[in-house]
């Protein structure tokens, strides 16, 4: 009776331990799926910021380049001016120095 016992009481902790070996073998393939599909979640998402941060890097460069450019335009513009003012201050110097002699 006893041998029969041990026999039922190793059946039954097989069968539990298999039933052991199967949740947890659910339970892992769950996890990998779950941790699988936030991988894709956060790439997708590093992705869509990557393409927007892109988007906005571009944004700047062209705003910076049109900046760059006008700042040239109006420095051009100001040497000119600054370029006339010394000239007709040459010429006033000579007609002054002229006068005074």
């Amino acid at each position: 009776m006893q041998v029969f016992f041990m026999n039922v009481v190793l059946q039954v902790v097989s069968a539990k331990d298999l039933q052991l070996v199967a949740q947890l073998h659910t339970s892992q393939e769950t996890w990998h799926k779950t941790a699988e599909n936030c991988s894709l979640y956060i790439n997708t998402k590093d992705s869509e910021e990557l393409k927007f941060l892109s988007g906005l890097a571009e944004l700047w460069r062209v705003e910076l380049r049109r900046f760059m450019s006008e700042l040239k335009r109006r420095d051009r513009d100001q040497s000119q001016v600054l370029c006339g003012l010394q000239q007709d201050i040459s010429k006033w110097r000579v007609f002054c120095s002229s006068q005074t002699e």
